[in-house]
């Protein structure tokens, strides 16, 4: 499997371990903080793109919103709460299933964008979302801010977790601009290995993306590390 398929072995059960950390709290604010700018109507029709095991969708659902969520993970999605399994479906975020004009408003949490090397590749998913939203649709990412990656990356840490032993190594590819992590976790002799790779997108890039793809910036803020934004079609 090419580095360019990583997420195709990446999003498994282990990356539950290794990212269990997050909770439903981290969820909350960031949700919180972006309906604190762009309020969205009750019964919005709403996607949340790669929604992984629905950490996210299951508080938008608190919220009254007309709610669906895709992902290309299996494991992921296995997870999802019952309530909440009718909502989802598998897919591929450079080829969404759903008609021009369905949505009023998609969510990229959780830096679920900038997964591919090729510039145009992660082009093609905003199109995917500037074509599937509606007329004065917003698109709402929470995207890691790549000056505070570059500037404060850590090379390597290890943690046990359950008696998993997990070691990370980060660094940055400049020709590839990708924030590159290889994973490690050992456990009863068995040794399994998975790779992250993220582009290491600026605000500018995402304005010129946007542009292209016939969408407006209307807010964007570094926000605990995170660049958050919102787009408006």
């Amino acid at each position: 499997m090419s580095n360019n398929d990583w997420f195709k072995k990446s999003f498994s059960a282990d990356y539950l371990k290794i990212y269990q950390h997050r909770d439903a709290g981290d969820a909350q604010k960031t949700i919180d903080y972006f309906l604190s700018q762009t309020p969205i109507q009750e019964n919005a029709k709403c996607l949340d793109l790669c929604c992984g095991t629905g950490r996210h969708l299951s508080y938008l659902d608190s919220k009254g919103l007309d709610l669906y969520g895709l992902d290309l993970s299996i494991d992921l999605l296995n997870e999802v709460p019952q309530s909440l399994k009718h909502r989802v479906i598998q897919g591929d975020m450079r080829s969404l299933p759903w008609l021009n004009e369905s949505f009023d408003a998609v969510f990229s949490l959780f830096t679920s964008f900038g997964y591919f090397s090729d510039d145009a590749v992660n082009q093609q998913v905003i199109d995917e979302v500037s074509r599937i939203l509606r007329k004065d649709g917003i698109y709402l990412i929470d995207f890691l801010d790549a000056d505070s990656v570059i500037e404060n990356i850590v090379a390597e840490d290890e943690s046990e977790i359950n008696g998993i032993l997990i070691k990370q190594n980060r660094r940055i590819d400049t020709e590839l601009n990708m924030v590159i992590k290889n994973i490690t976790m050992e456990s009863n002799g068995e040794t399994r290995n998975y790779t992250e790779m993220v582009k290491l997108y600026k605000l500018d890039d995402f304005i010129r993306m946007f542009n292209s793809a016939g969408l407006t910036i209307r807010h964007s803020e570094i926000y605990h590390s995170r660049l958050l934004m919102i787009a408006e079609k």
